[in-house]
């Protein structure tokens, strides 16, 4: 469980509550299905009913349906399970030039043609990261990208992309 913030105060009478957010962990907020509430030792699941961010980040869950109930949440943690963090997050500092050296050794699996390679190296090009693999017996640039990442496994340590058409053809 990774901590991204707590509950603030009730938000009007039907039971949703303010939140504070960390602002790296909004989106995935915005795209999970429940949130742990610490209330007591173990977090407590709670379904997100809706969500929604503007000058407030507004969290609606169910079973939560009046202000009196909103109340008992107030103030108290609010946790992600890490299966539930987007790809984005394994990428730590946007800035830092060794943010993808972690995934050296991955294997890199395209969505349309499956696997295509372990990364050998990560390469710092200006404005971009690559990784080098070997793709039949040549040596081959990916571009590692953000809006690329469809899925990181880090058990299996598989780097899960979707390229761009005829890359591999260059």
């Amino acid at each position: 469980m990774i901590e991204i913030g707590k509950c603030a105060k009730p938000h009007g009478l039907d039971g949703t509550l303010k939140c504070q957010i960390d602002e790296r962990y909004l989106d995935d907020v915005l795209q999970a299905k429940a949130l742990f509430i610490g209330v007591g030792a173990n977090p407590i699941p709670y379904f997100i009913e809706s969500a929604r961010e503007g000058n407030q980040f507004l969290v609606k869950l169910e079973d939560v349906n009046s202000r009196e109930d909103a109340e008992t949440l107030a103030h108290k943690p609010i946790f992600l399970r890490e299966e539930d963090l987007l790809a984005s997050e394994d990428i730590e500092d946007e800035y830092a030039d060794n943010r993808y050296e972690k995934w050296i050794g991955y294997e890199i699996i395209d969505t349309e043609m499956g696997n295509i390679g372990k990364i050998e190296q990560i390469l710092s090009l200006p404005g971009h990261f690559t990784a080098e693999i070997i793709h039949e017996g040549k040596e081959v640039l990916i571009p590692i990208h953000e809006s690329l990442i469809v899925q990181i496994n880090k058990e299996k340590k598989q780097l899960f992309l979707n390229l761009p058409t005829g890359l591999l053809n260059l």
